[in-house]
């Protein structure tokens, strides 16, 4: 039995939404991965209540595993950092969907989700940032063709998770491939491109080809969306 767990759970099935359709300017779609499609629909579909008092985060965590089914691992990066026992997790919480939860519980201890190989790692921010992530990016909607010029430094800084990005000066002209190119890497992680070799970014026929962090790849979407709002 799970010590110091004082938990409700209300387990309430909601049906997951249908993938929306697909329009021009979405990203092509990524081979499909049953187990990861699983692990998202409880996340989202299965509703929670939960009342953690000075829990540690291990019995947290095989708690949730338990009931949900899903396969939960903490990373070895915050073992090393946290020694086992030490980061306990006081919250209450009602009817929230699972995904939520988790992250309520793991963000104010530096913590976060990251799906690999099939599970879920329990990481520290940090080592979430740290991954690279392959994302394709469509924005044949943003480009014409047109005498290539070069991107201008927008600047956007400070450019944090969550924080809206500042309105943006017009851009001179119609968008290009090296303007769009060059508006990515000069607001978004600026010193990662040339600071880290596995990074990389790629224009192919409309398409930006991107390796990066989970952090700039969020970044990398929002400045998208603005230069669309802006076009």
């Amino acid at each position: 039995m799970i010590r110091h767990i004082l938990a409700t759970v209300a387990l309430l099935m909601a049906g997951v939404a249908a993938p929306a359709q697909s329009g021009p300017d979405d990203p092509p779609a990524r081979p499909a991965d049953p187990v990861r499609e699983r692990i998202v629909g409880k996340l989202t579909g299965l509703r929670v209540t939960l009342e953690f008092n000075e829990t540690p985060l291990e019995e947290a965590v095989e708690f949730i595993q338990q009931f949900s089914g899903l396969n939960i691992l903490i990373d070895s990066t915050v073992t090393e950092r946290h020694p086992k026992g030490s980061v306990k997790i006081t919250m209450k919480v009602k009817d929230l969907p699972l995904a939520s939860a988790l992250k309520l519980m793991l963000e104010t201890r530096g913590l976060t989700l990251l799906y690999r190989d099939q599970v879920l790692l329990v990481v520290t921010e940090d080592r979430a940032n740290r991954s690279l992530f392959l994302q394709v990016y469509d924005v044949r909607d943003l480009l014409m063709k047109i005498n290539a010029f070069p991107g201008p430094e927008i600047s956007l800084e400070p450019l944090k998770v969550g924080v809206g990005i500042p309105d943006m000066p017009e851009p001179p002209g119609e968008l290009t491939a090296d303007f769009v190119v060059n508006a990515v890497r000069a607001n978004c992680g600026k010193e990662t491109w040339d600071a880290n070799p596995k990074v990389s970014i790629e224009h192919d026929n409309g398409l930006l080809i991107v390796t990066q962090s989970q952090e700039i790849h969020k970044q990398i979407k929002s400045l998208l969306q603005k230069l669309r709002e802006n076009k």
